[in-house]
């Protein structure tokens, strides 16, 4: 199901015509061009800061606004955005956390 909306979700975009979907190993233009970084390049590697996924976990165990939960899935609101990716940090698998949920 999370393919299919997935896949809704890019034909939708690219169907708007004006936008234009970017990989992350696109290169950005810099002045010097032997230089190619690309979007990947920018994005900090947090996985060797614990520190930042330990105040992510914590972000999203408070979940101060809602916002997590509030996000549910097939009207379902015990399969939100939250428990799904407590669901992750404990290890879990896509295929565990779609049969524990019966998604």
């Amino acid at each position: 199901m999370f393919l299919y909306k997935y896949r809704n979700a890019i034909r939708k975009y690219q169907n708007e015509g004006t936008r234009e979907i970017l990989s992350l190993d696109t290169p950005i233009s810099s002045f010097d061009e032997l230089e190619s970084t690309t979007f990947l390049d920018t994005i900090p590697d947090v996985s060797k800061d614990v520190s930042t996924v330990d105040q992510l976990r914590e972000f999203i165990e408070k979940d101060p606004q809602g916002i997590f939960a509030s996000s549910c899935i097939h009207n379902k609101p015990e399969v939100n955005f939250r428990a799904i990716l407590l669901r992750r940090f404990e290890g879990q698998t896509w295929q565990q956390i779609s049969q524990d949920l019966h998604i």
